[in-house]
């Protein structure tokens, strides 16, 4: 994205200086023009948020993850970097619980709401009963260094913005709650 935005500015750029006010103009027309014709699907009108929901949503789709959302979000302060990180986390780990399952199984959902700004988030995903909970988060499964740190990573980023993390098992499915 940054190497076509500068792209656009070097043409911007020339065309003003030569003079040719006319022919910027439409060429950020048709620039705007392909931007709506290329969007993604806008899931929330935070950007930050969205980019992270595209694409796990563009994932899930491409894995065969059967992916409901309910995004109920309105502008709020937020610290866009522990958000997303923490989010980020949280749909990586309901899709690599989902690629254990066939493809008939596979299922996540996600809410989100903003009230009495907070942002609160839900992920709710079918599991393969291998979790081993140790104390109030599970405990991963996965060996070798670099495993192991999504929800003490989610944990950490709520309580550093005031919030809680909270995981339950309804079933076959592990709901994680999240709140900041």
């Amino acid at each position: 994205m940054k190497h076509d935005m500068n792209g656009h500015f070097n043409t911007l750029s020339h065309l003003l200086a030569d003079d040719k006010k006319y022919e910027a103009l439409q060429y950020l027309a048709e620039l705007s023009d392909f931007a709506k014709n290329h969007q993604k699907d806008l899931y929330s009108d935070d950007p930050y948020l969205n980019a992270v929901i595209s694409n796990y949503a563009t994932t899930f789709a491409g894995n065969s993850v059967k992916f409901e959302h309910d995004i109920e979000f309105f502008q709020i302060e937020l610290h866009h970097v522990e958000i997303c990180m923490a989010l980020s986390n949280a749909m990586q780990n309901a899709l690599e619980a989902s690629m254990k399952l066939v493809p008939e199984q596979r299922y996540v959902r996600l809410q989100v709401k903003t009230k009495n700004s907070q942002l609160i988030f839900r992920i709710t995903n079918r599991f393969d009963d291998a979790l081993i909970i140790g104390g109030e988060l599970p405990r991963s499964t996965k060996e070798g260094p670099g495993h192991g740190y999504g929800l003490t990573n989610i944990r950490s980023v709520a309580e550093s913005l005031g919030g809680f993390v909270v995981c339950k098992i309804n079933g076959d499915m592990f709901v994680l709650d999240v709140a900041m």
